[in-house]
């Protein structure tokens, strides 16, 4: 899996996610975001990150699972749909097929 575009960059451009987790309300999900993608956290992310997941240490590679306990309306929906959009727009996944496939989308 090679990243075409870093997490970070893509919740940050506005060509990309940016207009999707804007202000302050989806602080939490993007540093969650940057996290699950084991992208190196900023200080004062990092303290968001300690807080939510009780962990002191961010990954320091994309996580194969992800599990919260989040309520209703806590942005479950919305922030897992740019996960999934960019796992598969900007995330480029041809050093895991084999020699023959071809990745598609119907």
């Amino acid at each position: 899996m090679r990243k075409l575009v870093s997490m970070r960059e893509a919740l940050s451009d506005p060509a990309y996610f940016g207009s999707v987790l804007a202000g302050p309300t989806w602080d939490a999900w993007r540093v969650l975001l940057i996290a699950i993608m084991g992208e190196p956290l900023k200080v004062e992310e990092l303290a968001t990150f300690a807080l939510l997941t009780g962990r002191t240490a961010s990954p320091a590679e994309p996580v194969e699972a992800f599990w919260a306990v989040i309520g209703r309306r806590g942005g479950k929906t919305r922030a897992i749909a740019v996960l999934a959009s960019y796992l598969a727009g900007c995330v480029d996944h041809r050093d895991i097929l084999g020699p023959a496939n071809v990745a598609f989308c119907p």
